[in-house]
């Protein structure tokens, strides 16, 4: 088998991946923008094979040659876009994001005018020696493509933990909204990236490959990538489809309402810590933000930042604390001693062991069995 032909069957993974992910009963935003990435994916790869296969055979397509590289820089405005559409409530697109493809036309408009400007022969020589490495152009767009890809993916792990932050404004848990698959999904896209391009740009300075081999092996490594995004993108849905949450205050905004309490905010809080005590509303596994806020005839927002800003705790942290504080209460209890520790971590409110364990270990440095056995002795 030619190496060339992986390419080929990258092309069509990516294509046959795009149309299972809209053959989806209940499409959304964040799965037609998946679709796209692949078949952006696709595309690129198939220019890159129609370059090689020009080599191979006496430049059938002189037309397309170079034909690859602008498209590689809409990878990354795409999959952060991809991220946004994953991680936002209501997320449209809007016609800033066109700004993105500047690069892209860019790096088009430089190939054209120093490619495509020249007879078809002239083409054909410049690529068939390699003399585009000699141009200015060639480490100035290998450079950007590596830059831009790392920044968008740099910025889509600042989103998610942005909005991991929301989340945990809002829910009381949050396994429902496990981004560790699209944290992969990124690490992957980084480490792949980033390998194809830094082999670029030192074959620029050493001179280590033909340049054909350098393709072959980038997209080959690209077409790997493909099936990491397709497989789990396809799987996956966005976060908020089944869980509406209001709009919170961004952080900045909330500092300015930093300051002493006043007499209207000391009352809320008294409330507020005298619900917790009488209803118990943390036993309630699924409680969230609204919920909590409607009990106590008051704003989402509004609880939001007194928890924030006046108790220095997000909603996630404190009811957790008090499923925490009901768990050690219960562990000393005799009557409950024939309970495991996780049923009564369920009797507390918790719906997961993960969580149950983590958030226990955080707050009191001892795992549940630890401080079990201490209260038992």
């Amino acid at each position: 088998m030619n190496a060339d032909f992986l390419l080929i069957i990258g092309v069509f993974e990516a294509l046959f991946l795009g149309i299972l992910v809209l053959s989806k009963r209940k499409k959304q935003i964040s799965d037609i923008l998946l679709a796209t990435i692949l078949w952006l994916n696709a595309l690129t790869i198939f220019f890159s094979w129609i370059e090689i296969y020009n080599r191979s055979n006496g430049y059938p397509f002189p037309a397309l040659i170079n034909g690859s590289t602008p498209f590689i820089l809409l990878h990354g405005p795409l999959l952060w876009i991809y991220v946004k559409s994953l991680t936002c409530e209501n997320f449209r697109l809007k016609t800033i994001h066109l700004t993105h493809i500047v690069p892209f036309l860019l790096v088009a408009l430089l190939i054209g005018l120093s490619t495509y400007g020249l007879p078809a022969g002239k083409r054909i020589i410049i690529d068939s020696e390699q003399l585009f490495k000699e141009h200015w152009s060639y480490p100035v767009i290998v450079s950007a493509i590596f830059i831009s890809i790392q920044s968008y993916i740099i910025h889509s792990f600042i989103h998610i933990h942005r909005y991991r932050r929301k989340i945990k404004s809002f829910f009381s848990t949050i396994d429902q909204f496990n981004l560790k698959w699209l944290r992969f999904v990124l690490s992957t896209a980084m480490a792949f990236y980033g390998i194809i391009s830094l082999t670029y740009i030192f074959d620029f300075f050493l001179n280590i490959l033909p340049y054909q081999l350098l393709q072959i092996t980038g997209f080959t490594i690209a077409s790997i990538y493909i099936l990491v995004l397709g497989f789990f993108g396809l799987h996956q849905g966005n976060i908020f489809s089944s869980h509406s949450i209001h709009s919170l205050p961004e952080e900045e905004e909330k500092q300015k309402h930093l300051g002493p309490l006043e007499s209207a905010e000391e009352r809320f809080i008294e409330q507020l810590l005298q619900h917790m005590k009488q209803n118990q509303p943390h036993l309630e596994p699924e409680l969230n933000l609204a919920q909590l806020s409607s009990h106590l005839s008051v704003s989402p927002e509004y609880l939001s930042g007194i928890l924030n800003n006046k108790l220095n705790s997000n909603f996630f942290d404190f009811i957790n604390q008090y499923r925490i504080d009901s768990f050690k209460n219960q562990c000393r209890e005799k009557e409950k001693q024939n309970l495991t520790l996780l049923g009564i971590a369920y009797e507390c409110g918790f719906n997961s062991k993960a969580t149950f364990n983590r958030v226990f270990k955080k707050r009191t440095g001892l795992t549940p069995g630890e401080f079990a056995r201490q209260v038992s002795e």
